[in-house]
């Protein structure tokens, strides 16, 4: 039996929905884009932003460029905070460490803010050592 265990960090460890998408409207409203409804923006909770700014919003490649940067102005500063740990997972990597398993969590972009605030409440509600797999 393995004693790794791998988790991806959005979607399965933390929901980070809402600073993902109140994030996207802040770099849509940049271009004088208004987007009330978030559950059509969940398409972009996922994704990666360059590619998704330019399929779904059909802007050039410069133009997603700016999106995310502005995009990140916020999420950066906000969107780290609209981020949550999903209910019950505390309690399962606090099960996994007493069981002496080792938890590793991966995020597919190399280095963030999402991911520094996320695997930081990841590490201090499991005290666990964090060995994050970028």
């Amino acid at each position: 039996m393995s004693r790794i265990i791998l988790f991806d960090l959005d979607g399965t460890l933390t929901d980070s929905a809402e600073g993902i998408v109140k994030s996207v409207q802040y770099a849509l409203a940049h271009f004088g884009i208004e987007e009330p409804d978030t559950e059509k923006l969940k398409c972009f909770v996922g994704p990666p932003l360059l590619e998704q700014f330019m399929q779904y919003c059909h802007m050039s490649k410069r133009q997603a460029e700016t999106a995310v940067a502005v995009y990140r102005e916020r999420y950066a500063k906000t969107g780290i905070y609209e981020n949550r740990l999903y209910e019950g997972i505390p309690q399962l990597l606090e099960l996994l460490k007493q069981e002496k398993k080792t938890r590793r969590w991966q995020k597919s972009t190399r280095w963030n803010a999402g991911w520094c605030f996320a695997t930081r409440r990841v590490w201090d509600r499991s005290s666990t050592t964090l060995y994050p797999t970028l």
